[in-house]
């Protein structure tokens, strides 16, 4: 009898995710990615352009645009979302992410925040990748045969350490008449965007989520008055993806914020396309039923949500709400197998304050590593640990990302540790797991961002092996921060930009001892280059040895 039930209960969800042919699948989501400056609002501007004839702003561009495209008999829908540079917006931003588009300045070379977000994706899901070079035209050498060299090491580079079955386009200096690319190199990424097939990864493809178009803020006239700090009450506008919602008794989590139980949902009087107006949906009965399809476009109101959502709301930042099952909501000791990533320098110890990020949330703990049940201070080097923390239930294969800290400037690499959870034991807890931005929120100003004198230091030009996976010693990253000093400064300079450049170097083997012997090796070595009219420009990267300090290239 029990077989019988549970084979009826896996038919009828079964039966509910078939999806509703009457409502066109959402818009598919592509992040473009890059560091400051290398542009990308400019690559979304000329996508819109081509797409659409419409000429975008540039605040137009930092939020998400959603655009439909008619592709032979049907129309694609589209949105393009400009990825912040804060890890809470990277971290969301590989949650939702249908493709990426890294944008590449290949006359600074690759940088730390393309190599975060990499990591980020590997842990939460890789989605589709599209590799964009841009700033060709920065390099004095206009000789073919060098160009076709340069690009097609930069391509082998690129597939080597972002992903290897990557698409790649170059792009040509922007038309100065019309400020956007050059139409013919647009039109071959925008033709290949169209055709693209786009997968949906199995564990968002099993969870409601919404990537928030707008929200308003619909709370009492009298209580918002009364006290500037009060709960308030927020509809938030967006369409359905992942998986099919019930209409009532379903609580979802905001990311960074916390959960919140669905307060009244509905369909919103929304349509992206004409074609869509002719479908022939009642959408008051639509709203009646007790499951809201994929694809729909909703607004759902949520009560008692804090205040600094709308005190501190980032407008260029998306928010992200997905839903979560009565069994996520439950809190208890997580065991997972955590190793150190090859790119952070210092070991992590227990009992060290951490943020974790795994399913839809985020949030504070304590990591206790613990390797055959033998409680260690600290991670072993170069292999995995067992590791447990206080947090919410997950499951089991769950990818889980550690950082030290929402706005650590200072760090050269800002992901501590990746790893699987294995297991979950739940128990009763009297206090609350919250957020790091409920507990101690950061102003926009200060989340991953630094002085101006930091961009000088060592610290803010890393430097990184991909043998190894190592990254270098400060004593190293002083003395590349001071032989390229007058370079890493006017490419700052040039972009206009305070923010620190965080480059990934890249140099031939050469061995030195002092500052004065590598900075002779050096110029030996690039004056060589240029008589043998060997193409430069590239991004160096060193490796730390046992013999001493090592520079290689691939």
């Amino acid at each position: 009898m029990g077989k019988i039930n549970r084979k009826r209960k896996r038919q009828d969800e079964n039966q509910k995710n078939i999806p509703d042919e009457s409502i066109p699948p959402a818009p598919y989501v592509i992040v473009v990615h890059g560091p400051p400056k290398v542009g990308k609002s400019l690559l979304i501007k000329s996508l819109v352009q081509h797409y659409t004839y419409h000429e975008l702003t540039d605040d137009d561009t930092r939020r998400p645009i959603r655009i439909a495209v008619k592709s032979g008999e049907q129309y694609r829908r589209i949105q393009f979302v400009e990825c912040p540079n804060n890890v809470n917006g990277m971290i969301d931003a590989a949650k939702y992410a249908d493709a990426v588009i890294f944008v590449i300045d290949v006359s600074y070379g690759f940088e730390m925040e393309t190599l975060e977000f990499v990591s980020l994706l590997k842990v939460h899901g890789m989605p589709k990748v599209i590799g964009v070079f841009t700033h060709l035209d920065c390099f004095l050498n206009k000789d073919v045969k060098i160009e076709k060299m340069r690009t097609a090491r930069f391509e082998k580079l690129f597939r080597n350490e972002i992903h290897e079955e990557a698409h790649i386009f170059c792009l040509s200096a922007p038309d100065e008449d019309k400020k956007i690319y050059q139409v013919l190199d647009v039109s071959k990424l925008a033709s290949f965007i169209l055709g693209m097939e786009f997968h949906p990864i199995s564990w968002r493809a099993a969870h409601p989520y919404v990537l928030v178009d707008r929200f308003e803020d619909v709370t009492a006239t009298e209580s918002s008055h009364m006290a500037a700090a009060c709960e308030r009450d927020i509809i938030f506008h967006g369409y359905l993806r992942g998986c099919d919602i019930k209409n009532k008794g379903t609580k979802v989590h905001i990311a960074g914020i916390g959960d919140f139980p669905l307060a009244g949902t509905g369909i919103a009087e929304h349509r992206l396309v004409p074609h869509i107006n002719d479908l022939k949906i009642d959408d008051e009965t639509h709203t009646k039923k007790e499951i809201l399809r994929v694809g729909s476009y909703l607004k759902f109101k949520i009560c008692d949500v804090p205040s600094e959502i709308v005190k501190n709301r980032d407008p260029w930042q998306p928010i992200l709400v997905g839903g979560i099952s009565d069994r996520e909501q439950k809190v208890g000791l997580v065991s997972a197998r955590f190793e150190r990533h090859s790119l952070h320098i210092k070991s992590l110890r227990t009992n060290d304050d951490i943020i974790v990020s795994v399913g839809w949330r985020r949030y504070l703990t304590k990591l206790i590593y613990d390797p055959k049940d033998l409680s260690l201070d600290s991670t072993p080097e170069d292999q995995p640990c067992s590791a447990s923390f206080l947090g919410h239930f997950a499951t089991r294969r769950s990818g889980v990302v550690a950082l030290q800290s929402l706005a650590d400037s200072k760090a050269a690499f800002r992901i501590l540790a990746t790893g699987k959870i294995l297991a979950f034991k739940g128990f009763h807890i009297p206090r609350t797991i919250v957020s790091e931005h409920m507990t101690a929120p950061e102003p926009r100003d200060r989340v991953w961002t630094a002085d101006t004198e930091e961009s000088e230091k060592s610290r803010a030009h890393v430097v990184w092996g991909s043998r190894e996976r190592m990254i270098a010693d400060e004593d190293m990253r002083q003395k590349m921060s001071e032989v390229l000093e007058d370079k890493l400064k006017l490419t700052c300079q040039k972009r206009k930009t305070d923010e620190p450049r965080r480059a990934v170097i890249i140099l031939e083997r050469m061995y030195f001892g002092n500052r004065a012997e590598f900075l002779e090796a050096y110029q030996r070595k690039k004056e060589e280059d240029i008589r043998n009219n060997i193409p430069r420009g590239m991004p160096t990267r060193f490796f730390q040895t046992k013999t001493g300090s090592t520079a290689v290239a691939n």
